[in-house]
């Protein structure tokens, strides 16, 4: 046999979510020796993880060759041939999760099988889990899950945060749903908090999936400033990715308008040349995203007009049209306004006009504001590059 540190370094690297440098290790394991069980359990775990089923199964065939009676790769093996509807593999799991040898995975792995089927069941397999091993984070994060699917969100919660309190340095599922579950109970802010740390725990593979769903929790509870890190963090990802640029610009625009001070209330707006009220410029406003009363943007002044844009544009679904019609108005009156021109520029974006789109984003990227500068040349990269197709 090889010394354990082979083996040990391969499933530290799957720990890790490194699945390619893993089953690298593995595979150069196995070539000194192929029947080392443990490096033979660890390739079949990595490359079920990657979604190589076949393979795996193949495998197991060769670790069945050496050790017949090892009952974590029947339960393995069992949870595979459920994923290709082959009936044998419900026995491979029962029969291992009621053998008195079984541990944790036995349980996680008919428990797996059994989630949305029968969750009674796999409510108990989760728990039996969790009598092995106390710590097990991904059995906490199915009976969250479970909680989930009966309605209770706060019980759900509950389980998620147990979940990350075990969870290793590159375990960002637990995270996630944490997040998803503060968004729910309206808890936004620790909604977001919890989105940027599954980011950052990510393991590679699950990079993109895991900053899209935070980057959508954040928008969602409008918690622009940790949308604008995030959106970062999927920049580093590729920085040419034309949906990465777009969210940046309408996270850090977001950020703006939420952090826009409040106008007192019942006062004529002093930057109003024709002395609108605030009051009136938001019911307006309002009434326009609604689709009431049509405001005509040649009463607003260009700061107005500017906060209104943004409103519209930020609206569920998004008023492109109507922001532009707002702004090519102000924008006569304040052409070298690059807040303007950025925010013009993304509604041109959103309707899909890039030529339109361009010069304003160019106009911003030129600028001496380092966000803004930033904005209009992430725009301008989503711009061309949509251009070129």
């Amino acid at each position: 046999m090889l010394p354990p540190t082979r083996s040990s370094e391969g499933f530290r690297l799957l720990s890790l979510g490194q699945l390619a440098e893993a089953e690298a290790e593995f595979q150069s394991a196995l070539q000194l020796d192929p029947k080392d069980v443990k490096c033979l359990l660890g390739l079949a775990r990595t490359q079920l993880a990657t979604g190589a089923h076949d393979p795996a199964l193949k495998t197991l065939e060769q670790l069945f060759a050496v050790k017949p009676d090892h009952l974590e790769a029947k339960s393995l093996r069992g949870l595979l041939l459920t994923f290709k509807g082959d009936p044998r593999g419900v026995k491979d799991l029962e029969d291992a999760a009621k053998d008195r040898r079984s541990g944790a995975q036995e349980h996680m792995n008919l428990g797996a099988y059994l989630a949305e089927k029968d969750d009674a069941r796999a409510q108990k397999e989760f728990e039996l889990a969790l009598r092995v091993d106390n710590r097990n984070a991904r059995a906490f994060v199915e009976l969250g899950k479970i909680a989930e699917r009966r309605g209770d969100m706060r019980a759900a919660l509950v389980q998620y945060q147990k979940a990350a309190e075990f969870a290793s340095a590159t375990d960002a599922t637990p995270f996630i749903m944490r997040a998803k579950a503060h968004a729910a109970l309206g808890e936004n802010a620790h909604a977001a908090s919890s989105a940027l740390e599954a980011v950052t725990r990510a393991p590679p593979h699950q990079k993109a999936a895991l900053v899209a769903d935070a980057y959508k929790v954040c928008i969602d509870t409008r918690e622009f400033d940790t949308a604008v890190r995030i959106a970062l963090a999927a920049l580093e990802l590729d920085a040419q990715d034309a949906q990465y640029q777009t969210w940046m610009a309408q996270a850090s625009m977001g950020a703006r308008a939420a952090g826009s001070p409040q106008r007192p209330k019942d006062k004529r707006d002093i930057f109003d040349e024709d002395e609108i009220s605030t009051v009136s410029v938001k019911k307006s406003a309002a009434s326009a995203a609604a689709g009431g009363s049509k405001v005509d943007p040649k009463k607003l002044h260009p700061t107005a007009a500017l906060e209104m844009a943004e409103k519209v544009l930020f609206k569920d679904p998004p008023q492109p049209d109507l922001a532009i019609e707002i702004l090519e108005t102000s924008i006569k009156q304040v052409p070298e306004d690059l807040r303007t021109h950025v925010t013009l520029g993304l509604a041109y974006a959103l309707k899909g006009d890039y030529a339109k789109a361009l010069p304003h984003a160019q106009k911003a990227a030129s600028g001496s504001d380092t966000m803004l500068k930033q904005e209009g040349e992430a725009l301008v990269k989503a711009c061309e590059r949509k251009l070129k197709k």
